[in-house]
Parts: C-alpha cells; structure tokens; sequence
C-alpha cells in the first residue's frame, strides 16, 4: 500500500505549489546571519587597519611622501571603506586637485604663500615598495615596511570577506580561521606599539636637537656676519 506522509502537499493542480510569492523563513534567518557576522568581522579588520595607521603615524616624519590610511565613502558599497594614500605637500597658493577643475594660483580668499597638504590614492598592491628611503624615512624605513604588510594582508582579507559573503557562502562568510588570524595581527600590532611609540618620541628628540643645533648654527654664522660689518664700517 502506498504510504503518503503528512508533511506531502497534495493538489488537483498538474503542477501543485503555490502562485503566491513567498520568502522561507530559513533563508531569512541564514541571509540575517550572514550580514550580522560580515558587519563584525569588518568591524575587527578595521579596528586592526586602525592601529595600522597609528603606527604609520608614529614611524613616518610629517613630510611630503609619507603613506597613510584614509577610509572614504564609495559610490557602490554603503559607509567607509579603507585605502592606502600618499601625502603630498602643494606648491604655493594651489588648491587639492579635483577631477575636471583646472588648478589655479589665484584663488579668492586663499593666501598665495600658503601651501596645504593632499592625498592621493596610491595601490594597495606591493605597499611595502612604496615606502619612502630618504632623509627622515630611512631611520624607521623597516618598521615601517613591516606595518605596511600588515596593512596590505588586512586590506585584501577585507576584500576576501566582502567576495565570500556575496557569494553566501553559508553563514560563515570569513570562517573561524580568518577571525583568528586578524585578531592575531591585533594582538602583534598591540605587542609591538609601545616599542614604536618609544622609536617615535626618540625621533623627535633627536629632531629637536638637530633643529637647535641648525638654530644655533646660523645664529653663530649670523654674529659673525655682524661683527665683520662692524669692522669693515669701523675701518
């Protein structure tokens, strides 16, 4: 005898079913936990590009050149989003460049000896490379390439994120795995801030004194510069 479950829809229809649209619960609640873990598992890797930018802060002097982290707004992903920029120092009386307007000298309003900061996106890829060598940078050159990969493995593990959970794949877009892999570059970057904070309070002392001693030099040169006229008027 043949046995029907309960459970079994039965219709007269050829095809069964409903016309009706309807979403299943299940799927609702798996798509619900699947943006409720992805909002936190971005939240972590941006607490940790946080630090990131921190530390660039610390081991970079605040010169033309140095590489920094900027979260600004998308055109097609809501909220914030990271990106590795370069600081650049304009020239007298220009303005931040902007797509489609010429830049011009003559602003109104705007002091023409004045020269204000920029900055422009550089790519996340080999980030480490684009770290600067010259006087000022070369002192902290490999701590500062060290957070810079740093930086670049949190960036694409943020992409990597994004990429899982618009393929839903279940509800664990990130996987256990890669949340303790990024509290891991927490908890090192944690471990080795104060070392940097000590290298960055050191830095500006010897700025200091390099500063007084440049200060005393042409006060020195300046004196003497006084004392010949004297003698030359005197004569």
């Amino acid at each position: 005898m043949l046995e029907i479950d309960q459970d079994d829809h039965m219709s007269d229809e050829a095809d069964g079913g409903s016309d009706l649209p309807a979403m299943n619960t299940e799927l609702a609640q798996t798509l619900g936990d699947i943006v409720a873990q992805l909002v936190g598992d971005l939240m972590q890797i941006d607490l940790q590009l946080v630090k990131c930018k921190r530390a660039l802060a610390l081991l970079q002097p605040k010169k033309d050149g140095r590489l920094d982290l900027k979260f600004w707004k998308k055109e097609t992903i809501p909220g914030k989003h990271p990106a590795p920029v370069r600081w650049r120092r304009l020239k007298a009386g220009l303005q931040p460049p902007r797509r489609g307007v010429k830049q011009d000298r003559r602003v109104p309003g705007v002091d023409p000896r004045q020269r204000k900061w920029t900055a422009l996106r550089v790519p996340a890829k080999r980030l480490s490379m684009q770290a600067k060598r010259s006087r000022g940078f070369v002192e902290t050159h490999p701590w500062v390439v060290e957070v810079l990969d740093m930086t670049q493995k949190l960036l694409e593990a943020r992409v990597g994120c994004w990429s899982s959970s618009a393929r839903c794949e279940g509800t664990r877009p990130w996987g256990q795995v890669g949340r303790d892999w990024v509290a891991g570059i927490g908890e090192d970057l944690d471990a080795k801030m104060p070392c940097w904070e000590v290298v960055a309070a050191k830095m500006k002392e010897l700025d200091r004194a390099e500063a007084e001693e440049a200060r005393r030099l042409v006060e020195k040169t300046n004196e003497a510069d006084r004392l010949r006229t004297w003698v030359v008027r005197n004569d």
